[in-house]
């Protein structure tokens, strides 16, 4: 299945987006056991950490707020999204 995670590059992200490449499953609500095959990680600037090298991660660069880089990551393959991006500043809302 094709996890979609962005603010990987945040600290919850990133630890999150470990431990699913590490388990290389979850148990989704219905309590069946997925395998990830893909995991899509969106951020604003590419992620540096050893475990973006996975052959199953795929990074998007850009801001999720953007029609363009939000269709590119959410797509019908897409089953699952972990959604940890925000913006980073609070007078930005």
């Amino acid at each position: 299945m094709r996890v979609v995670l962005t603010g990987g590059g945040g600290f919850l992200g990133s630890h999150v987006a470990r431990v699913l490449l590490r388990q290389g499953a979850f148990t989704d609500s219905s309590g069946r056991t997925r395998e990830i095959s893909e995991l899509v990680v969106a951020d604003l600037n590419a992620v540096s950490q050893p475990w973006a090298q996975d052959e199953r991660v795929r990074q998007v660069v850009g801001d999720i707020t953007s029609h363009q880089i939000l269709e590119s990551v959410i797509t019908p393959e897409c089953g699952t999204v972990f959604h940890f991006a925000a913006m980073l500043k609070a007078d930005a809302s």
